[in-house]
């Protein structure tokens, strides 16, 4: 994945994100309504943090290129 594709997923993931914590009710945050708000919530915080776990990797991976040249 490159880094393009990275920040696509991130700005998805975040604005999906945002949707998410709108429709969530917070006065019943486990009832039956808020419940797919919140695992989606969830899943988008996962999905933001294999991202930047991605962006790291790539992060390392040129400066460990770049000190073999």
């Amino acid at each position: 994945m490159n880094k393009i594709t990275s920040y696509i997923l991130l700005g998805i993931s975040l604005i999906l994100l945002g949707f998410n914590l709108y429709t969530l009710d917070y006065q019943d945050i486990w009832g039956k309504d808020s419940r797919g708000a919140l695992f989606g919530a969830l899943a988008n915080v996962c999905v933001m943090l294999v991202v930047f776990i991605n962006l790291t990797s790539q992060k390392i991976k040129e400066k460990v290129e770049q000190s073999k040249d």
